[in-house]
C-alpha cells in the first residue's frame, strides 16, 4: 500500500508526519524505590516459603516476620536521605542472605530458577553495589540503569514509569502532500522510555522522517 501512495505522489520521503501515541496502563501498585526493594524481596520470600519451607527456615530471622510479613508500605521516614539509606541497606543485606544461599553449592539448583528469586537479584544488581570495603550499599539515584533495563514493580517487569506514560502506542502519519491524504504508515507498540525506535522502523522502508510535527512544536517551544 505504501507503494501505491508513493506512485499516486501522496506520499514522500523527508516529508513532514505527524505521531500520536496512546498509553497503556500497567495494573501495578506505584511503589518508591525503597518500596520496590523491600516488596520484592517479601515477594521472594513467600515464593521459597512454598517452594521450599525447610531450607528458607534456618535463613528467616525474628525481625523479619514484622518486616516482611505483609505488604511493604513506607511513608517519609523521619531522618530525611540518611534514614532512607540505612532502611535500604538493611533491606539489602536481609536480601544479600537470601541470593548467597540461594546461590550457594549445598543449595537446590531449583530455587534460582524460581521467578521472584531471579526478580531479587536483577532488582540487587539494579539498587546495590560493593563498596571497596566489600559492603554492600545503596546506589545513588544518579547510579541507576536506565529506566528501560530496570523494573519498578517485582509482579509486572515490563511496567515501566516515566514523566507523562508508562506504555505507549505510537501511530505516525504523513500530512505533507494533500492535507486529506494521511496515511498511517507505521504502528508500534513500544515503551515509553524508548526513543527512536519508531523512526528508525519508518527509515527502513526508505520513508525518511528528518523532522516530525512533534519535534517541531518541540523545537518552537524551545526557541520561545
Amino acid at each position: 500500500m505504501l507503494d501505491r501512495l508513493v506512485e499516486a505522489g501522496l506520499l514522500k520521503a523527508g516529508g513532514r508526519q505527524r505521531t500520536d501515541a496512546t498509553h497503556v496502563l500497567a495494573a501495578v501498585r506505584s511503589l518508591s524505590r525503597l518500596e520496590l526493594v523491600g516488596e520484592t524481596l517479601r515477594a521472594a520470600l513467600e515464593e521459597l516459603a512454598e517452594a521450599a519451607p525447610a531450607w528458607l527456615t534456618p535463613l528467616i530471622e525474628p525481625e523479619w516476620a514484622k518486616r516482611y510479613g505483609r505488604r511493604v508500605e513506607i511513608g517519609k521516614l523521619p531522618g530525611g536521605k540518611a534514614a532512607v539509606t540505612a532502611r535500604a541497606e538493611e533491606f539489602g543485606r536481609d536480601g544479600q542472605k537470601i541470593l548467597a544461599a540461594a546461590w550457594a553449592a549445598s543449595a537446590p539448583p531449583h530455587l534460582r530458577l524460581l521467578p521472584q528469586v531471579e526478580i531479587l537479584r536483577q532488582v540487587w544488581v539494579h539498587h546495590y553495589f560493593w563498596d571497596v570495603d566489600g559492603s554492600l550499599r545503596w546506589r545513588d539515584g544518579h547510579a541507576l540503569p536506565p529506566a528501560s533495563l530496570r523494573f519498578d514493580s517485582p509482579y509486572d517487569t515490563d511496567a515501566h514509569y516515566c514523566v507523562k506514560r508508562d506504555t505507549f502506542v505510537p501511530l505516525r502519519g504523513a500530512c505533507a502532500a494533500r492535507r486529506s491524504a494521511r496515511p498511517r504508515l507505521d504502528t508500534a507498540c513500544l515503551r515509553r522510555t524508548s526513543h527512536g525506535g519508531l523512526r528508525h522502523r519508518v527509515r527502513r522502508r526508505d520513508l525518511k522522517t528528518p523532522k516530525s510535527v512533534t519535534a517541531a512544536r518541540t523545537a518552537a517551544s524551545r526557541g520561545r
